[in-house]
């Protein structure tokens, strides 16, 4: 009979034990009650739904969570009302700093699940020899628990998301609970070595002295293909391999097929834009040889006007762009969108008109696609047997050399530009310090508004006369009036109901450029609308600086 071991907080395993041997009404199923509370500690202060907890621990799940609030081991934390979900926190009496571990044997159904989800590993011919090589992996448990120990030492309470915890875990697993299966959404291939953070695989025994080649900042890398679709560019209008049309293929049905009209029209509209065209050149540029976050930082920290950013705050807010809905962490995506205004509007508009979640899912899936389902075969008939993580092939030392080749080789295809990989040592992965997502929000927010105090100071005292002097000598047509407008007005138009003819200063100022006529056409394509207060002494400075870089 095979075991699973789960590791539990002292405090909430002695609670939970003692209420298992003395209510009159018992879980039978202790597996599933375990499971659940696994899945929670991994879930702290995140909202949880029926759906999530139906395909992960049980259908019948609602008895677990009654019992477990009769017993005052969890209770509701937060209710979401519009995702239909709650967020769960346990009993902070029972959360102490000690773990035991609790043994529990696995039942057949759970065997038959993984079964079903391994058939489609072994598909593909080329999985085999990875899988053999997966399912002879150990650790060295005692050494990692040793290294988890000395990063992250006992605390007196757990935390929101524990690392801690969820390390031993990891480690506990790996001997215990071998685990390597395509994720059903996202087609990833998720396994023990995938969930593992890195600085643990080390102690590995079979893979010591291996190393691992990485594809520097996947993630953005592979929105170019994104962008290049949106905007038609004519790179995958040549004969495609199967890598090609799949990429291809993903992203249309995923993010382009139920885009409406308008929508259709904004990015048609883009395309037309010069600073589009030069976003897009420099994204791919930062992308592909690898500076992308660093390029973030930067920048950002210039916009802020002070170094607060490092390159794990770059990556974490790339991260929210990606992955979180359009109304959340807003002032974090504010940054972003002071470096890459255009290529965050068109990803604002991927996820607003379809589920948000799919953006982040097609990367996955093409990343997926290309490591597991073609890099991987093209190593092994090359006879290298890699192990994977997500976007990482790690092998021996003298197959590194062929191993980059064959990323740089197939990414590049699909990219359309060279690509950028870095090499590191297993035994030489550190330990990283996670990003606190909340103490950034407050350092951010506290900075914004800093800035927005200064600058309404220096508009108290800005001389509005002036502005109807600036010497506006160079006619321009009404397309350059839409993309100034463009940069500035509100992308809700319908909030917009007074006319920007109230406004004579600007409209004068436009009537000059443009002409009666094209700003009578500019009224009908935008409809009438106003620039806020706010807005519209901004708008002279930058559209005086567009004219002297323009002219």
């Amino acid at each position: 009979m095979r075991l699973r071991t789960f590791v539990v907080p002292a405090g909430l395993h002695s609670k939970i034990t003692q209420k298992l041997g003395v209510d009159p009404n018992p879980i039978e199923d202790q597996f599933k009650l375990f499971r659940l509370i696994k899945n929670l500690l991994k879930r702290l202060n995140e909202p949880t739904n029926a759906e999530f907890i139906q395909k992960n621990i049980a259908h019948d799940y609602s008895k677990y969570f009654k019992w477990l609030r009769k017993h005052k081991i969890i209770y509701i934390a937060k209710n979401h009302s519009e995702e239909k979900s709650r967020v769960y926190a346990f009993n902070p009496v029972l959360m102490n700093g000690e773990f035991v571990k609790h043994q529990l044997p696995i039942p057949k159904l759970i065997f038959k699940q993984n079964r079903r989800k391994r058939e489609r590993i072994k598909k593909l011919d080329h999985m085999k020899a990875i899988e053999k090589l997966f399912k002879s992996l150990t650790i060295d448990e005692v050494k990692a628990n040793e290294e988890i120990e000395t990063y992250l030492p006992e605390s007196k309470k757990i935390k929101p998301f524990d690392r801690r915890w969820y390390d031993n875990q990891c480690v506990t697993d790996f001997n215990e609970d071998k685990r390597m299966q395509r994720n059903d959404t996202n087609n990833r291939l998720d396994s023990n070595l995938t969930n593992m953070s890195s600085y643990l695989l080390k102690f590995i025994k079979q893979i010591e002295g291996y190393k691992q080649e990485d594809l520097s900042n996947s993630q953005p890398l592979l929105v170019n293909p994104i962008l290049d679709s949106c905007f038609n560019i004519s790179f995958f209008n040549k004969s495609m391999d199967d890598s090609l049309l799949y990429v291809s293929r993903t992203i249309k049905q995923n993010l382009l097929k139920d885009l409406d009209k308008s929508t259709k029209e904004i990015l048609l509209q883009m395309s037309l834009k010069s600073s589009v065209t030069l976003e897009l050149s420099l994204f791919k540029n930062v992308t592909s040889n690898g500076t992308f976050y660093e390029y973030l930082e930067t920048e950002i920290n210039k916009a802020l006007g002070k170094k607060i950013i490092t390159r794990n705050h770059a990556k974490m807010i790339w991260m929210l762009v990606a992955y979180s809905k359009n109304s959340s962490y807003k002032q974090l995506k504010e940054l972003f969108k002071l470096v890459f205004p255009n290529i965050y509007e068109v990803i604002h508009l991927l996820k607003e008109h379809n589920d948000y979640q799919l953006f982040s899912v097609t990367l996955q899936q093409i990343e997926s696609y290309l490591f597991i389902d073609v890099i991987c075969k093209e190593l092994v008939e090359n006879g290298i047997t890699p192990l994977t993580k997500h976007d990482s092939c790690i092998v021996k030392p003298e197959e590194i050399a062929k191993t980059k080749e064959i990323i740089k080789t197939v990414i590049g295809n699909v990219v359309g530009t060279s690509v950028t990989t870095k090499t590191e040592a297993i035994n030489e992965i550190k330990y990283k310090e996670k990003v606190d997502t909340n103490k950034m929000i407050i350092t951010i927010s506290k900075l914004i508004k800093e800035q927005k105090s200064k600058k309404k100071a220096s508009v108290d005292t800005f001389d509005h006369e002036a502005t109807k002097v600036i010497p506006l000598t160079i006619k321009k047509p009404a397309v350059v009036l839409i993309d100034v407008l463009n940069e500035f007005v509100s992308k809700d138009r319908a909030h917009f109901i007074r006319e920007i003819g109230r406004n004579k200063v600007i409209h004068d100022k436009l009537v000059e450029v443009a002409g009666e006529n094209d700003l009578k056409k500019l009224y009908n394509e935008f409809g009438k609308y106003w620039f806020m207060e706010k807005l519209k002494y901004e708008f002279f400075d930058f559209y005086n600086e567009y004219l002297m870089v323009t002219a």
